[in-house]
């Protein structure tokens, strides 16, 4: 298989990815439509060498891989358009438990030091 082959079954992987692996098939109800969006990341990667002194010295290869998650939903109604975003809320939590977390040790560190000074 050469460097070619590869390219190709590359490209179709990033083909079949496509918007429908990015926005998902729009839902109906009443006159609201809701349609999902994700977060796509993919990547991929390959090498090929051929030895200069042995024809028959040659090889190659290559990997890829891709990661989706919810991201939020378009909502249309009549009176318009919005984007509510999902998971934004456990960020946001994650980051002040982090943030008290280091403040709490700091405190500890900073007690601790006052005493050995004494």
């Amino acid at each position: 298989m050469g460097a070619e082959d590869i390219f190709q079954q590359v490209r179709s992987v990033i083909e079949r990815i496509g918007v429908k692996s990015i926005y998902g098939e729009p839902v109906s109800a009443g006159e609201k439509t809701v349609i999902p969006v994700a977060k796509v990341r993919y990547g991929f990667g390959g090498g090929f060498g051929k030895s200069e002194t042995d024809k028959a010295g040659q090889g190659g290869g290559g990997g890829g891989g891709f990661i989706g998650s919810p991201a939020g939903f378009i909502e249309i109604t009549p009176e318009g358009s919005r984007f509510v975003v999902i998971g934004e809320y456990r960020k946001i939590a994650a980051a002040l438990l982090v943030g008290v977390a280091i403040g709490l040790l700091a405190g500890k560190v900073r007690r601790w030091r006052g005493i050995l000074k004494r």
